[in-house]
């Protein structure tokens, strides 16, 4: 008994410790984004001044057109965010032996939150693993502003030696047109972005530079004409531009982001392709679609587990909302709370099974398109092509990986004479192979 007694108070002692440590920092972090904050909007100020009417000369860097990745405050938000996560979830370790000494076996559900922890601290120390690895690179434009309608031409000045990049299996560029969206105030603020539109390139190893100081990769990508400009007037409704590398190199692989310039100045500009370099691929060669041609018609074919990544992150999120809707159950009072959570949880949970576990078969030909979903059970739907006025894609689910660089699924759809549209098949992950599929329907229906 003695020994427990004075186990009891050094346990809780430690435990103040580690909470107050960690909020401590995350308070010191908070405060030094503040003051950054403050500086970087009254130099803004300054720019806005002297270059009215040309807002891509708003920012020095983009003035420079030397642009910095993003990767130091993307490391520094993933720290302040797991200091929180683990600040919170911290004391469900230390009262677990007391709620378990008491009978309450749903304790167990907490150390969820506590796990979700362990995840967020590896993840940062790969982030700052990686930024002591590759330092800082720059994006160096060739031209000011990027404009739709044009080539984005610059290059990415890395750091590091040559070899590094030429040992790479994968080095892709991925463009993104953001829209930004920030709702709420106070704590109920939430910030999301999505994308409006994403173009993928790979760059061959074969066509990594060297400079003095490290490598540089070549980047050319066609922007669209009917694309909005960079639009940063409303920071709660704001139109970015993201430019996202990844490159798999030995060892712990490259990432990062940059913000671009894209503005439309009213100067022409020749959309000529990229080089061959860094030309995006026509149909892929890595096929994820199945299709054959049969006596009916073209066959198309979207298997089950596609989708693992995002059947994954969802099925985590699943995890945490039936979780807390489980230990808010165990520990009584109000159903509100448990019922919500659990819904939530349970909806999420369905969601990550379709993803997994979902498969399509379309059958496409002159008449029309039949179409059978497999899930629990399977169902038939047939789509009569004088009824079809078009078959298009566009992008639908998106996850978002650590850099703010968007992952972006494609859904075909068909567009009826009246106008409303129906989503087909099962999401696409290439956008060369959704393209590849958009283009081979058409040809079987002869639409637009």
């Amino acid at each position: 008994m003695r020994g427990l007694t004075t186990g009891e108070p050094l346990r809780d002692t430690l435990g103040q410790l580690l909470f107050g440590t960690i909020f401590t920092l995350a308070g010191l972090a908070i405060m030094g984004a503040a003051i950054y904050g403050t500086r970087r909007a009254n130099a803004e100020a300054a720019l806005r001044a002297r270059h009215p009417g040309e807002p891509w000369m708003w920012n020095r860097e983009w003035a420079a057109r030397r642009i910095s990745d993003g990767s130091r405050t993307s490391v520094v938000v993933l720290w302040v965010f797991t200091l929180i996560w683990n600040g919170l979830s911290a004391p469900v370790v230390f009262i677990l032996p007391t709620e378990l000494a008491k009978g309450n076996r749903g304790i167990w559900i907490a150390l969820l939150f506590p796990l979700v922890g362990i995840g967020l601290l590896i993840a940062a120390m790969r982030a700052t693993m990686r930024r002591m690895r590759f330092r800082e690179s720059f994006l160096v434009l060739d031209s000011l502003p990027a404009s739709p309608g044009g080539v984005m031409r610059g290059r990415i000045e890395i750091p590091v030696e040559r070899t590094t990049f030429a040992a790479a299996t994968s080095i892709v560029a991925t463009l993104s047109c953001i829209h930004r969206r920030v709702t709420g105030s106070g704590k109920s603020r939430t910030t999301s972005e999505t994308a409006r539109w994403q173009e993928i390139v790979h760059i061959p190893a074969s066509s990594v530079g060297m400079m003095a100081q490290g490598s540089t990769l070549p980047i050319a990508i066609v922007l669209p004409l009917d694309l909005p400009s960079t639009d940063m007037r409303n920071r709660n409704d704001a139109t970015i531009w993201r430019l996202g590398i990844e490159a798999d190199v030995p060892g712990i692989d490259y990432t990062a982001t940059f913000e671009l310039p894209v503005f439309a100045t009213g100067a022409a500009h020749a959309a000529a392709p990229p080089p061959a370099a860094v030309r995006a691929p026509g149909p892929p060669v890595t096929r994820t679609i199945r299709e054959r041609e049969t006596i009916e018609g073209l066959v198309i074919e979207f298997p089950a587990f596609r989708l693992n990544s995002a059947a994954a992150a969802i099925l985590v999120f699943a995890v945490i909302f039936g979780g807390s809707g489980l230990f808010a159950g165990t520990l009584g009072g109000s159903f509100v709370f448990p019922l919500v959570f659990g819904g939530i949880g349970l909806l999420l949970l369905y969601v990550a099974i379709d993803l997994f576990f979902g498969r399509s078969t379309m059958l496409v030909h002159r008449t029309g398109i039949r179409e059978t979903r497999h899930l629990f059970f399977a169902r038939t739907l047939d789509y009569p092509s004088s009824l079809i006025r078009e078959v298009r894609m566009k992008i639908g689910m998106q996850q978002t990986r650590t850099g703010g660089t968007p992952t972006a699924w494609y859904t075909l759809e068909l567009v009826r004479l009246n106008g409303k549209p129906k989503p087909i098949g099962r999401p696409i992950g290439d956008k060369r192979e959704a393209e590849w599929l958009v283009q081979q329907i058409r040809e079987r229906l002869a639409v637009s």
